[in-house]
C-alpha cells in the first residue's frame, strides 16, 4: 500500500522528506468530511453507470466503517490513507474510489465543508455571548457611570449604553461570520486536479448532497482559490479584536484604581507569592490570543499572495492556520461569555467616580437652549468655567460665577446632574432609559432573525445528510 501513488514511476520518497510534507498531523479536521465525500461521490459514479452498483456498495461500506485512522507517512494524507484503507477491504473493486475526482478537489471541498461546521459553531457562541450582554443591560438600567474618551471621563453615560456598545460591535462579527459561510458554501467537487474531466459525473448531485447550495463552475478557480478561507479568519480576528477590548476593558475597571467590576473567583487567578492578588487571567488570555489570530492571518495571506494558479503544496499549510484560528476563537467567545455572565459591576463607585467636568458640554447645550447663546460662545465660557473648577466641584463653581458672568440668574442650574443629564438624551441611541429600552428590542428582534439564520443551515445540513443515506439506500434495491 506505501506505493499506491508512486508505482513504478517513482521510487520510495526520503522519510524525512515524507514528513515534512505530509498533511497528516492535520487532517484529523477533516477526516469526516473526506469520508462523506468519498461517499456521495461512489454513490454518483454507480448511479451515473461509471462503476458497477455491488462494488460501489462495498466501496460504501468500507467507507462506513472508518471509525477513525492513525495513517502513516507514506501515504502522504488523509485522502491517500482512506483510499488505501478501502482497496485492503474491497480490492481491486476500491481502485475505482478516485474515478474522476483528485486530492485537489477532494481537500478543497472537504475544507469547506469543515469551515461551515466551525462558522456555524462560531456563531452559535457569539450568539450567546450577545444574549448574555442584553440581560446585564436589562438588569443595569438606570446605572450611571463615566464614558471615556482618550481614557479620559468625558461625559456620563449609563452602563447599559456601554454594554450595548459591545453587543454592536459583535453583531458586525456575526455579520462577517455568516459571510464567509456563504463564500464557503460552493462545492468544488468534479473539478478533478484543475480540469474536470471526460466522464459523464452529475457535480450538481455530489454538491447537494454534501450540502452545498451551488456548483464552484470553474474548475482553477474551484481547487485553489482559498479567499474564502481568508474571509473567515478576517471575521475570527475581527471577533478577537473586539473581545479583547472587551477584555481590556474589563481588566482595567477591574483595578483597585477603577474598582467598577469584580471578577468572579473561578474566572481569576491568585499569586503564588502575594495572598491578596486576584489577577483577571482569563482576560488576559483572550486578550493575548487576539495577537494569535492577527500572526495567523497574515501568515495565511502571505502564504496566497505570489501562488501561480492552480494548485501547490502551499496551500497544504494554509489550513492548521485556519483550524487553530477557529479553535482559539470559539474557546474565547466561550470564556468572554463566561466572564459577561458573572462580573459584578459596583454601579455605587461607577456614580461616585464621575467627574463633575463630565457634564460641561451639558452646561453649553443648556446655555444654547435657554439663553439663545451661540454654541461656540458657549463652549468657550463653559470652558473657561471647567478651568477655574480644577480641584472644586464643577457645578458649584457654575453656580458661583455664571450668574455673575452673564448678568442673570440660571436657577435650572440646580438640575444640572449625571442622572439627569443621561435621561435627557432621547434620540435614538441616546443614554434615556427608554431609548436603552428601545435599543435592547431591537437588539432582541437582530439576535432571533440571526438564530433564525443559524438553525436554517443546520436544518440545510441535516437534510443533506439524510438525503444522502437515502440516496445510498436507493441504490441497493
Amino acid at each position: 500500500m506505501k506505493d499506491l501513488l508512486r508505482g513504478f514511476r517513482l521510487k520510495g520518497m526520503d522519510e524525512e522528506a515524507q514528513r515534512f510534507t505530509s498533511s497528516i498531523p492535520y487532517d484529523s479536521e477533516i477526516f469526516e468530511q473526506v469520508k462523506k465525500i468519498n461517499v456521495a461521490h461512489m454513490a454518483m459514479l454507480v448511479s451515473k453507470g461509471l462503476v458497477d452498483r455491488d462494488e460501489g456498495l462495498k466501496c460504501i461500506e468500507a467507507l462506513r466503517e472508518l471509525n477513525g485512522l492513525k495513517p502513516s507517512y507514506e501515504l502522504e494524507d488523509v485522502h491517500m490513507a482512506v483510499e488505501a484503507h478501502v482497496i485492503s477491504k474491497v480490492g481491486e473493486a476500491g481502485e475505482m474510489l478516485n474515478l474522476a475526482k483528485s486530492r485537489n478537489d477532494q481537500v478543497a471541498t472537504a475544507i469547506r465543508m469543515r469551515l461551515k461546521e466551525y462558522v456555524l459553531d462560531a456563531v452559535r457562541e457569539l450568539l450567546s455571548l450577545r444574549k448574555t450582554l442584553l440581560r446585564r443591560a436589562s438588569e443595569h438600567l438606570g446605572v450611571v457611570m463615566p464614558g471615556y474618551t482618550h481614557m479620559q471621563q468625558a461625559q456620563p453615560v449609563s452602563l447599559p449604553t456601554h454594554l450595548l456598545a459591545y453587543f454592536s460591535s459583535l453583531g458586525r462579527d456575526v455579520k462577517r461570520l455568516m459571510a464567509s459561510y456563504e463564500f464557503a458554501d460552493e462545492c468544488p467537487m468534479g473539478s478533478a486536479a484543475l480540469a474536470t474531466t471526460g466522464f459523464d459525473i452529475d457535480r450538481g448531485l455530489v454538491a447537494r448532497l454534501l450540502g452545498f447550495s451551488k456548483v464552484m463552475e470553474d474548475p482553477i478557480d474551484a481547487v485553489s482559490s482559498r479567499d474564502f478561507l481568508l474571509d473567515a479568519i478576517f471575521g475570527l480576528m475581527q471577533t478577537m479584536l473586539d473581545l479583547s477590548r472587551m477584555a481590556e476593558e474589563l481588566i482595567v475597571w477591574s483595578s483597585k484604581e477603577f474598582g467598577f467590576v469584580e471578577m468572579p473567583d473561578e474566572l481569576s487567578s491568585t499569586s503564588s507569592i502575594m495572598p491578596q492578588k486576584k489577577n483577571p487571567v482569563v482576560c488576559e488570555i483572550v486578550r493575548a490570543k487576539a495577537s494569535n489570530l492577527i500572526g495567523e492571518l497574515v501568515a495565511t495571506a502571505s502564504m496566497l499572495k505570489s501562488l501561480p494558479y492552480s494548485y501547490n503544496l502551499d496551500l497544504q499549510e494554509l489550513t492548521p492556520h485556519l483550524w487553530s484560528s477557529f479553535r482559539d476563537a470559539i474557546d474565547s467567545i466561550r470564556m468572554m461569555n463566561k466572564v459577561m455572565d458573572s462580573v459584578k459591576f459596583d454601579a455605587e463607585r461607577m456614580r461616585a467616580d464621575l467627574d463633575g467636568s463630565t457634564l460641561a458640554t451639558s452646561l453649553a447645550d443648556m446655555l444654547v437652549e435657554r439663553l439663545g447663546m451661540s454654541f461656540r460662545k458657549a463652549h468657550n465660557l463653559v470652558g473657561l468655567i471647567s478651568k477655574k473648577a480644577e480641584g472644586r466641584e464643577f457645578v458649584e463653581v457654575a453656580k458661583e460665577l455664571l450668574p455673575a458672568m452673564l448678568g442673570v440668574e440660571l436657577p435650572w442650574l440646580d438640575s444640572l446632574n449625571p442622572e439627569s443629564v443621561v435621561e435627557s438624551r432621547k434620540v435614538l441611541g441616546g443614554t434615556s432609559r427608554d431609548s436603552t429600552l428601545k435599543l435592547i428590542e431591537l437588539g432582541k428582534k437582530e439576535v432571533e432573525k440571526e438564530e433564525l439564520w443559524l438553525d436554517e443551515r443546520l436544518a440545510s445540513l441535516k437534510r443533506a445528510d439524510a438525503e444522502l443515506e437515502s440516496f445510498v439506500s436507493g441504490l441497493r434495491r
